[in-house]
């Protein structure tokens, strides 16, 4: 079963619990074909089984194995853009006005506090 399983892993293929499983059992019934029990794959035989073996499952994931190089330069653009973009609107006189419509370049009503996905109902 390990040589299956390192040649799957060899082919790029996914190998999970379940293919150990269906495995161990179809390995079960070719060498015992005439034994009245069942193979039950429980927990603890196949975390021994990893441990023995040294075979540890991947796990596809979203996040990176490392941060990309250009971070620093698009965190710094970010940071530039939005320093940028929070300054002071040129043309309004009053000041107590300019506090109230504007914040910096964006207008009151395009700013919205959330802390949730929004969803429109």
């Amino acid at each position: 079963m390990v040589q299956a399983f390192a040649e799957c892993r060899k082919e790029g293929k996914t190998v999970r619990k379940k293919w150990f499983e269906w495995t161990a059992k179809v390995l079960f019934l070719q060498l015992y074909p005439t034994s009245a029990t069942i193979f039950v794959v429980s927990n603890g035989w196949f975390n021994r089984f990893l441990a023995q073996n040294e075979i540890s499952i991947l796990i596809v994931t979203n996040k990176a194995p490392q941060t990309p190089t250009d971070y620093c330069t698009m965190i710094v653009s970010f940071l530039c853009c939005n320093q940028r973009n929070s300054q002071l609107r040129n043309g309004l006189e009053d000041t107590v006005l300019q506090s109230v419509i504007a914040v910096g370049c964006y207008l009151l009503s395009n700013i919205l506090n959330m802390d949730q996905i929004p969803l429109s109902w």
